[in-house]
């Protein structure tokens, strides 16, 4: 088409403005739109073209939409130009020796690889796509684009940059390696040339000055466009009357002015506290923000205060924002709560008061934030750059295993300076946020370690504090070259530092800052930034190490605990020519900055099985030796804005598409630790861990259909993170507020996870102050396996093994500790009676619990006997037993009766326990409060059996008898004779309809009833949180206080909602989590990103649901454990609240139950029922499958292969063995339920250009019934109007491309694959000759 042809179509269409705002992140899900595009110019430009590939593998990759969201264009680029002769990991070479382009780096300039574009957007889709290229990508200077020979006349390029044209009067023209001529270079028909587009061409240019008094009219109104404080308190000439009458206050004042006026203003003092940077932070790393001097402190590889700070964050993200004004203020002393401190505060008043101002309004970025630093020194003469060696392998040190308890901030004065609170108070919150207190005094957690003093640092000032930073829309790019240009101000300075509070949310600007760890004893409010002048001026590269960084490299790593590994594969590399290993080195000036060891990772078939990593990595990557493992990354932090760099020129030159990096256990204990942590894992994507289906391989085997054993082997679990090209650009979003979980119950764990770990592929959202307090934390999970399988009941898969596959501990501090108080004024908790915490918002999860008996005493002392135990996690049940064999070693009595009360499941696991670690069942008494047979106040009634069945009640009773345990039923505990010389019970007396009962104790199991623990009540009573018999919460989860959430058993709806018999107690308390996970993470996230990040699967409409509704949770309750007698019993019962059978029985359409198996006689099979309600019991001495049993829950019986009708007919004589059947484990997949909401949404969308849909036919159809059941005739025609139409052709597509997608895990299925390679032969074959 002709220009003057192109012409005329732009202008006889309607066509939109583009502008940079109207251009998005291009992904997977974008390109079948994108292909429409592709025309025979694309391929001219750029050759054969498989755009999917492209997204995939390319760097960055954008598209712009016009107002009615059609697309109008799109640009993909990488770090390496699209000429197949050049290697990517040589190409400055190429275009430095070719075309003279000396000023091209692998670090400012990109390539492009693919333009597509609308013909009515010919002229107008590439500029709005650069300029936001280069709005994001602040360290792009270049953008190049090579054109082939024969391209001379391009006219949608235009004026938006320079051809380049190749050096002298011949050149090498490498289009395709099998096209290499020498040409004319001045003739571009027979020439390869470069099209040039640089970053001042599109972005606005500023003029960078000091300020001067006539700007005063020009920035006050700009400061105060975000608050009024300044001019409040100092009059609208403040700036001018800092320049004139304060010139020697070490206040220097930059501006940028864009067309005549000043659009962005830095405001900077020399003057900066370092003793509370020093007594609040971790300032080690940047040697305490002082110039290096003989008389510093040397702590040589001392340990401090472990802190598990949650990861930081590190990316670039959208310029175009509101104008932005920072504030902060250093004050006088910190809140002191009125009880005694553990430690004194380490807050003293500062010797002068540095006023900063930092305030704005949202505005996304990506803080580069610095990590936790083991407490080392490195000695250097005068002439060393200090900062540039100096670096932190350990981002947080973990708790250990062994570790007791773990403290937390200490309080000190109560007093806090007035105008810094009122400052604060006025401060912008976050979008949809409540009113979170900024007065709230930050502490880390952690326990102390071996710590000798303080570091101290006598050199000269090395900082500079940023006060005041504003900026209008649109001139952000103004403040980024201010800052760059504030060293100026102040040359014999290398750090900038700035702080923010925790409620703010971050800004572009920051993504120049990294975060400054704060002691876990700290209670300064804000967070504190760093900027160092090299981080910025200085120019960095990466390279292949050689042996001449073998100095630098070896004072790097002496800088870092557990370095002998990294020293072995740097030394292996060196001198093996045969080596395993990669080695890469970050450079800054020509000085080692950071470096990174890499190897072929060959066990990609296991990652792939057991990990969700299709979800971040497109299955195009997944080729042999694409693969890498990173063995270490180190960086200095003070360079962690550049660790996108690191890793995306570590894939460029390793040629390795993904990058693994495997977190062990070990490598979370400090005292097993054998190689430095990675301090680039906040650049990295954590994946989640795969459920795999219980594949009977005996059965499969039969059926010559058996699984490969990669997917059915389990090794030694560890976190996995995975870092792909695309990724090293995406978007990343900081959230400093400071959250508060209570209770490590289920639900806070699945809280966590989903806040945490479950991440979007096109957004990465990282929370840097999240806290868990419990008693024994998560340690109950990580208690020996003979213990959780002997005395627990297992819910929702939650257990040692995936918490080490999550590594939660990476992001989550924990607190071992009991909440004492809730101070709603101030925001902070108390533990322990003389701990606190502060928190802007809290999450109280502790859940119900079993409790000791309070007898009824004179004694002022309450008895709390050491033989009476209750068990609630795998840490009670193991003290239980450890107190069980003192007792055995100190009192060493032949005749005793171990009693075990209770109507709970726990009880029949406590009773099986004993037996386990070999107490003869003659020594067990087992009491039921079980049936209800007594009219006493006050007592806990049982409405429902144990097992909710009588026969199976029956048969698990014979089991215990079997084992010799005595057993009573309808007792209840009343009373016992209590020693308090020995502090132990030795009788108990129990009741029950007309007799007594008194039985010698040798220890008592409590399991009455569970209940809130009045420690809880107490604390939630006097903070003034409503209770009513549980803590009242809204819909949302929320509370009376705005800032504190509760979610499980600990709560209950408002009686407003009518819901007492929808309280979280009858519900899946995962599900309940994870909900809430989503919801705190969508309050705190921008509308923009919360939608963008949003998954697009499930049903197309929506049933509204009103105001006054709470939610409504559908998945099961899954509960498995094994009983006395070596059964193993599991059960999945739909949510609400627990029905006898009797009852359910008794309805009119109470279905049919389906149950084969006998429960008297399970040697031979066992039991397993499926009831007509999603009810699903079994019974057996084998172990049961029940990832598989689960995933059964809630399927139709056609789906399960006619369920129903072969039961009826005979054909199914054991229900264990027909869903062992090689056609059920579809079913079993982790991903079907994705299959299912992919299947939804078609069925409940309108195909093609079809105005209605079959589920609206549906709808009316009920409508006209009354919502009564349909008739046969209209059943038919909505059958005959599904079977016309394009469902099931596309459905029959989607299940088989499922299939296909997962034929290793699925080879049992005959998908046409299969079958075409199985009858590949048959024409040969004698059987279909003539």
């Amino acid at each position: 088409m002709s220009s003057i042809a192109k012409l005329r179509s732009l202008f006889s269409n309607k066509t939109s403005i583009l502008s940079p705002l109207d251009v998005s992140r291009m992904g997977p899900d974008h390109v079948k739109r994108a292909e429409k595009l592709i025309n025979r110019t694309t391929y001219a430009l750029f050759g054969d073209v498989d755009l999917e590939d492209m997204v995939a593998r390319s760097f960055f990759s954008l598209q712009v939409e016009d107002d009615e969201g059609k697309l109008a264009g799109v640009l993909i680029t990488h770090v390496s130009p699209n000429v197949p002769a050049v290697p990517p990991w040589d190409w400055e070479h190429w275009v430095v020796a070719l075309y003279g382009l000396e000023g091209t780096n692998t670090r400012n300039t990109l390539w492009v690889q693919l333009m597509l574009w609308d013909i009515n957007y010919y002229f107008l889709f590439l500029q709005p796509l650069v300029q936001r290229l280069f709005q994001l990508r602040s360290f792009l200077r270049n953008l190049v684009m090579v054109l082939p020979p024969g391209a001379s006349k391009i006219e949608f390029l235009g004026n938006l940059g320079t051809r380049v044209f190749p050096k002298g009067t011949l050149c090498i023209c490498a289009w395709t390696i099998s096209n290499i001529l020498r040409s004319d270079c001045t003739n571009p028909k027979s020439c390869q040339t470069l099209f040039l587009m640089q970053r001042h061409n599109f972005l606005k240019s500023y003029k960078l000055r000091r300020a001067v008094e006539e700007d005063n009219d020009d920035l006050v109104p700009l400061i105060g466009s975000q608050s009024k404080r300044l001019e409040e308190l100092y009059g609208k000439f403040y700036i001018a009357e800092l320049l004139t009458r304060h010139q020697d206050s070490g206040r220097q004042i930059l501006v940028a002015e864009h067309n005549g006026v000043a659009v962005a203003v830095l405001c900077l003092n020399s003057i900066v506290n370092y003793k509370i940077l020093n007594d609040e932070f971790e300032v080690m790393t940047f040697n305490g923000f002082k110039k290096y001097h003989p008389d510093d402190m040397d702590l040589a590889l001392q340990t401090v205060y472990p802190n598990n700070e949650p990861l930081p964050n590190s990316s670039e993200e959208d310029s175009t924002r509101p104008p932005t004004v920072y504030v902060t203020e250093y004050y006088v002393r910190a809140p002191r709560p009125p009880f005694p401190t553990v430690t004194p505060s380490l807050i003293p008043p500062p010797p002068s008061r540095v006023l900063q101002i930092v305030e704005r309004k949202s505005y996304e970025s990506e803080p580069i934030r610095s990590d936790h630093e083991m407490l080392v020194h490195v000695t250097a003469t005068s002439s060393d750059d200090f900062s540039l060696v100096f670096t932190s392998a350990s981002i947080f040190v973990f708790q250990d295993d062994d570790d007791k308890h773990s403290q937390v901030g200490t309080m000190d004065d109560q007093d806090l300076l007035s105008e810094f609170g009122d400052i604060l108070r006025k401060m912008p919150k976050l979008p949809d946020l409540p009113d979170l207190d900024t007065l709230s005094v930050y502490t880390d957690v952690a326990k102390p370690r071996s710590v000798g003093s303080m570091p101290r640092f006598a050199g000269e000032p090395n900082a500079f504090a940023v006060e005041v930073a504003a900026a209008l829309p649109d001139h952000e790019h103004g403040l980024l070259l201010l800052f760059e240009s504030s060293f100026d101000c102040y040359r014999d300075r290398d750090y900038a530092i700035l702080s923010i509070p925790s409620t703010y949310p971050m800004n572009k600007l920051t993504e120049l800052f990294i975060r400054v760890t704060p002691r876990p004893s700290s209670t300064f409010p804000l967070e504190l930034y760093v900027l160092h002048k090299s981080a910025v001026l200085g120019t960095v590269n990466v390279v292949a190490a050689s042996p001449c960084h073998s100095d630098q490299i070896h004072r790097l790593l002496s800088t870092i605990p557990n370095n002998y590994m990294v020293r072995q594969q740097y030394d292996n590399y060196l001198h093996d020519a045969a080596t395993a290993y990669l080695v890469y080195v970050m450079t800054c000036e020509d000085q080692v900055v950071g470096i990174a060891t890499l190897s072929e990772e060959f066990d990609a078939e296991y990652l792939q099985a057991h990990y969700e990593i299709i979800y971040c990595a497109d299955r195009r990557l997944f080729k042999s030796g694409c693969h890498g493992l990173i063995e270490s990354l180190v960086m200095s932090p003070i360079f962690h804005n550049h660790a996108n760099y690191f890793l995306r020129e570590l894939h460029r030159q390793s040629d390795f598409s993904i990058l693994y990096y495997k977190q062990t256990p070990y490598d979370s204990s400090h005292y097993y630790r054998e190689r430095p942590l990675v301090n680039l894992l906040h650049t990295l994507f954590p994946i989640m861990p795969r459920y795999q289906p219980d594949y009977d391989q005996n059965v499969l085997k039969e059926e010559e259909c058996e699984v490969s054993p990669v997917i059915t082997e389990k090794k030694l679990p560890f976190a996995l993170y995975v870092s792909t090209m695309p990724k090293c650009s995406v978007s990343r979003y900081i959230v400093n507020i400071k959250i508060v979980v209570v209770g490590a119950s289920n639900t806070a764990i699945a809280f966590l996870e989903s806040l945490i770990l479950s991440q979007s592929p096109k957004l990465l959202v990282t929370f840097n102050n999240v806290t868990l307090v419990g008693n024994h934390g998560i340690k109950h999970l990580h208690v020996a396996s003979k213990f959780q399988e002997a005395f627990m009941v297992k819910k929702y898969f939650i257990d040692q093994r995936y918490m080490e596959l999550l590594s939660m501990r990476t992001y989550v501090n924990y607190v071992q500790g009991r909440i004492t108080k809730i101070d709603r004024k101030e925001k902070f908790i108390v533990v322990n009676d003389n701990s606190y915490l502060a928190y802007d918002l809290l999450f109280l999860m502790a859940g119900e619990s079993f409790l000791k008996p309070k007898r009824q005493s004179t004694a002022t002392i309450p008895e709390e006997p050491i033989n009476c135990f209750v068990v609630n996690d795998a840490i009670d049940a193991h003290n239980a037993v450890l107190k069980l064999k003192q007792q055995f070693q100190t009192r060493k009595v032949e005749d005793y009766v171990i009693i075990v009360y209770g109507h709970f499941l726990e009880a029949y696991c406590t009773v099986h326990g004993l037996l386990t670690y070999g107490i003869p069942g003659s020594h067990i008494v087992m009491i039921e409060p079980f049936p209800f047979s007594m009219a006493l106040e006050k007592r806990h009634r049982h409405n429902v059996s144990m097992f909710n069945d009588p026969e199976v009640d029956e048969a698990v009773l014979k089991k215990i008898k079997a084992q010799g345990i005595t057993m009573y039923a309808s007792y209840y505990f009343v009373d016992w004779e209590y020693d308090p010389e020995e502090n132990i019970i030795t009788a108990a007396k129990f009741e029950s309809r007309h007799k007594m009962l008194e039985l010698e104790c040798f220890a008592m199991f409590y399991f009455h009833t569970r209940s809130v623990s009045p420690r809880i009540y107490r604390v939630i009573n006097e903070a003034g949180l409503v209770y009513d018999g549980r803590l009242v919460i809204d819909k949302n989860c929320r509370t009376n206080d705005p800032n504190i959430y509760g979610a499980g058993t600990l709560t209950k709806y408002s009686r407003k909602y009518y819901a007492s018999h929808m309280i979280h107690k009858y519900y899946n308390r995962r599900e309940i989590g994870h909900r809430l996970g989503q919801q705190i993470k969508e309050m705190l996230l921008p509308r923009r990103i919360v939608m963008m990040a949003r998954p697009n699967s499930g049903w197309n409409f929506d049933v509204e649901r009103g105001e006054n509704l709470v939610p409504r949770y559908e998945k099961p309750i899954m509960r498995y454990c094994r009983l006395p007698g070596g059964l193993y019993y599991m059960s999945v019962v739909k949510p609400g609240r627990k029905e006898p059978l009797e009852t359910t029985l008794s309805m009119e359409n109470h279905g049919q139950f389906l149950i084969t198996g006998n429960c008297n006689d399970l040697d031979k099979q066992g039991l397993l029922q499926a009831p007509p309600e999603p009810i699903q019991e079994s019974g057996d001495y084998h172990p049961i499958d029940i990832h598989n049993i689960c995933a059964l829950w809630g399927k139709h019986e056609k789906l399960l292969n006619n369920l129903q009708l072969r039961f009826e007919m005979g054909v199914i004589t054991d229900l264990y063995e027909y869903f062992k059947q090689p056609w059920a484990y579809a079913i079993y997949h982790d991903r079907f339920e994705a299959l299912l909401d992919d299947l939804n949404s078609l069925v409940t969308s309108t195909m093609f250009n079809q105005e209605i849909s079959l589920v609206s036919e549906l709808i009316e159809a009920y409508k006209e019934v009354k919502w009564k059941e349909l008739t046969a005739d209209q059943k038919d025609v909505l059958e005959d109007m599904f079977a016309l139409q394009t469902y099931p052709k596309i459905l029959e597509q989607k299940v088989l491309e499922f299939v296909q997608t997962n034929l290793d895990h699925l080879p049992m299925y005959a998908h046409p694959l299969i079958v075409k390679t199985l009858l590949s032969g048959y024409k040969n074959s004698p059987m279909f000759s003539k």
